[in-house]
């Protein structure tokens, strides 16, 4: 046990050094103290060790960091983190091994009597301030954003934008300690968290667009904290759908619209996640038909009506009033890569049985599926699109034209292989089955003997291409035990040419085959061995 090798004494003595290395009368130190004690009371310190004067251990931030404290203030101090001074994995660490031998609360209580009674006071004066100007009037919604700044502004007293984790900050101290202070009825909470997540995710923007970033740290510790604030919004919007709300939050509704419009649809970071905000909380809860024929009008009387994101609320105000052809033409103003925007519409109508607006969004994305398709990153990405996407039009062409079902499977091959193989199997295509499995470069060997099996069943010309197809790929690997596969594939095919009364063309086949390849010696014996060729 760590308490067995460092002595009490060596720890408390290291605790008054620190006490005095880290005044607590400055907010720098405040704020690394709180972030260590952060760290230690979430359990994120462990396998701690001691060696030499320096106590060493790990901690668990966002990555895991290996830390230690030298208790000499000598030179063993060291962490992993890019920090060079004292940080809060270190910190963190202190209080960890400060746990054996006394309380943290009151050794916290000895830092901040250390304080000088004039800054003591002005810091008890600030809280005080502080107390007074974090409140917000329950229904009005420039109060709440009032709110909103005011925290901000304190939450950027304590932390540096240029941090690697401001954005994840953002998320949980900001963004969930504003949640905390939301209002305690149900429904005006919910709006009230709906309008701090857009203001947070303004606030991403804002910074994103103040610094640069490498491309990993912007996927790797901005997008997830960013994409944790869009599903809490839309989770809240549609946790909404299902209630009445109470007239007095019609106000702040109203108001609601030209605020999120300048947020929602700005032409920059995460807009597709943006846009699903603003296409959410207008069917949801600005859906009236005055206030989207207000919306409408403004967004078609500004200058920038070729503006991305005021051609997108176009396309979704003209759904809303079943204005279709209106709504594709819009969206059909911007290139390819939007047609991602349509598979909600599609969803949606899909769902509903509603195939006659359907038909037009599903021959707008028929029509550019292939070049969105390019656009995706990996062939798994692919895959997961073409599986979602057409599972979502399979009832509408079942319906309406099957034919063109088919002939988007085929576009979107290979990662359409799945849905076209069992589906040309199930309507008995078994002809257009083997030519696609030959397309795609697969062999007998591949396929389910049930399969082949009911193919020959019911079409047994059809498979017959198949086994020639097995026959030359076995033959091209020259080895015994390929050969040998060759002539069990070609046993089959005499059978179903016997089976077909076309034994002519079978021995014209094999008399061909076995001319043309007499330098394979072996393969002539298996032939033989099988009585598919008689040896003069």
């Amino acid at each position: 046990m760590l308490q067995h090798e460092v002595s009490k004494e060596q720890i408390l003595e290291f605790a008054e050094g620190l006490k005095k290395k880290l005044p607590f009368n400055l907010e720098d130190n405040r704020n690394l103290i709180k972030k260590g004690l952060n760290l230690y009371r979430q359990g994120s310190v462990y396998n701690v060790k001691y060696s030499d004067q320096v106590i060493h251990g790990k901690v668990q931030d966002v990555i895991p960091v290996d830390a230690s404290i030298d208790l000499e203030f000598s030179e063993g101090d060291h962490c992993s983190c890019p920090s060079s001074d004292f940080c809060r994995h270190r910190m963190a660490l202190f209080f960890s091994v400060y746990a054996s031998v006394g309380r943290i609360g009151a050794l916290l209580d000895e830092w901040k009597e250390e304080m000088s009674p004039t800054l003591a006071g002005i810091s008890a004066s600030f809280k005080k301030a502080s107390a007074l100007q974090s409140t917000y009037e329950e229904h009005s919604l420039s109060s709440w954003q009032m709110f909103f700044k005011q925290e901000y502004e304190s939450f950027l007293d304590q932390y540096s934008e240029r941090d690697r984790h401001f954005f994840s900050l953002i998320y949980y101290n900001f963004f969930q300690g504003l949640i905390k202070k939301a209002p305690k009825v149900p429904e005006t909470r919910r709006l009230f968290s709906i309008h701090a997540g857009i203001f947070s995710l303004n606030k991403f923007i804002e910074t994103l667009n103040k610094h640069e970033y490498q491309a990993v740290t912007f996927e790797n510790y901005i997008t997830p904290y960013a994409h944790h604030i869009i599903d809490n919004v839309i989770d809240d919007i549609f946790h909404l759908r299902s209630v009445s709300l109470p007239f007095d939050l019609d106000d702040i509704l109203y108001e609601s619209i030209d605020s999120v419009r300048e947020v929602l649809l700005r032409e920059d970071y995460f807009l597709f996640n943006r846009f699903s905000i603003y296409r959410a909380l207008w069917s949801i809860l600005f859906n009236r038909k005055k206030w989207i024929e207000e919306e409408e009008e403004f967004l078609a009387t500004t200058d920038s009506d070729d503006h991305v994101g005021n051609l997108l609320a176009l396309v979704h105000l003209a759904f809303l009033q079943k204005r279709d052809m209106e709504a594709v033409n819009y969206l059909s103003r911007l290139d390819s890569s939007y047609v991602s925007y349509s598979f909600w519409w599609i969803h949606l109508l899909s769902n509903n049985h509603d195939w006659k607006r359907a038909r037009h969004w599903i021959e707008y994305s028929a029509k550019h599926i292939d070049k969105y398709m390019a656009s995706l990153p990996s062939y798994d990405a692919r895959r997961h699109f073409t599986r979602t996407y057409l599972s979502e039009i399979y009832e509408y062409f079942q319906i309406n034209d099957q034919g063109l079902y088919v002939e988007m499977m085929k576009k979107l091959l290979p990662y359409s292989f799945v849905e076209l193989d069992h589906y040309l199997l199930g309507v008995g295509e078994y002809k257009s089955w083997v030519e696609l499995q030959i397309l795609l470069g697969y062999t007998a060997d591949d396929c389910d003997r049930q399969t082949l099996k009911l193919i020959e069943e019911n079409d047994r010309q059809a498979v017959i291409p198949f086994y020639h197809h097995a026959v030359m790929n076995a033959l091209e690997q020259k080895n015994r035990q390929s050969y040998k596969k060759a002539v069990r594939y070609l046993k089959k095919l005499r059978t179903n040419y016997r089976r077909l009364n076309k034994l002519d063309r079978w021995d014209l086949y094999i008399e061909k085959l076995s001319g043309s390849h007499k330098r394979l010696r072996a393969f002539q014996e298996e032939l033989t061995r099988a009585k598919l060729i008689i040896q003069e």
